[in-house]
């Protein structure tokens, strides 16, 4: 067991070579100015990364073969690169089961150009367009994160999304959650000057801070947030937030997430008709 684990130290080393050896081929093959380029990252990057990795697994190989010696507890045996991406894998699967026909192909079709433009903005820096190819970079990674709700809830910060059936309502999801009661007050449909449609408005409570949640123009999902720009509300709030007692914060995080789990049951209810 000790050295299988011993063994894994190596990994990096080898993933770090492996790329060293990559990069450094168009060089070695005379593929002109991109050549040269490719060759300095692998010389100045993944070599020195490679170096680096060996001399860390040597020291922790070492150091865990005395540590049990010496009646100490085997190392952790942290999950491979490998098991770490099929268990992704497993978890990306299990979102694409979840959604319906339309889900599927939007996430695949997202999915499919967001890699795209991931490699032609890579390529367009690596053809001195750096400028553009960012932006072409950043497009992509926005494409990929829009895919799916859970790539979507995992990296944005301030917004959920929740997909729902296209035939559900602001109306019929306020009828589910308008019994909550949060820190920024119940319920109540408004409307906000930057949404078009009704909208489930929460607060705003003292500090100007309001959540608000409306559907997609696509009719698919439904997106929660968080904002302090009152002057969008365009409806007086009829359940105002509770007053502060002054000593502790409102968690705005918290409620965003508690807004969310009801939404998202409320969804998952209209979906199956339980």
């Amino acid at each position: 067991m000790l050295w299988k684990i011993c063994l894994k130290r190596f990994r990096w080393f080898i993933y770090c070579l492996i790329l060293a050896v990559l990069f450094a081929l168009p060089a070695a093959l005379g593929n002109g100015e991109s050549g040269g380029a490719f060759g300095a990252i692998a010389f100045f990057i993944f070599v020195p990364a490679a170096f680096v990795a060996f001399v860390w697994a040597v020291y922790a190989a070492v150091r865990d073969v005395v540590n049990v010696r010496k009646g100490g507890a085997l190392p952790e045996d942290k999950p491979s690169v490998v098991s770490t991406a099929a268990g992704k894998l497993r978890d990306e699967a299990a979102v694409v089961n979840e959604l319906d026909s339309h889900g599927r192909a939007k996430y695949f079709i997202l999915r499919i150009l967001g890699v795209l433009l991931v490699v032609g903005g890579i390529a367009l820096i690596i053809k001195d367009a750096v400028v553009i190819g960012t932006i072409v970079l950043i497009a992509g990674g926005a494409l990929w994160i829009a895919a799916s709700p859970k790539s979507f809830n995992e990296t944005t910060d301030g917004m959920k999304m929740v997909t729902c059936p296209k035939e559900m309502t602001v109306e019929e999801l306020y009828r589910g959650i308008r019994g909550m009661s949060t820190a920024l007050g119940a319920p109540y449909i408004g409307r906000v000057r930057t949404i078009p449609g009704d909208t489930i408005l929460f607060g705003p409570d003292a500090d100007g801070w309001f959540a608000y949640v409306y559907k997609s123009l696509d009719g698919r999902s439904f997106y929660a947030a968080l904002s302090d720009f009152t002057a969008t509300i365009e409806t007086p709030a009829q359940n105002p937030a509770p007053a502060a007692d002054g000593e502790t914060e409102t968690d705005y995080d918290g409620v965003l997430e508690e807004i969310y789990t009801a939404v998202k049951h409320c969804a998952d209810r209209a979906r199956t008709g339980a």
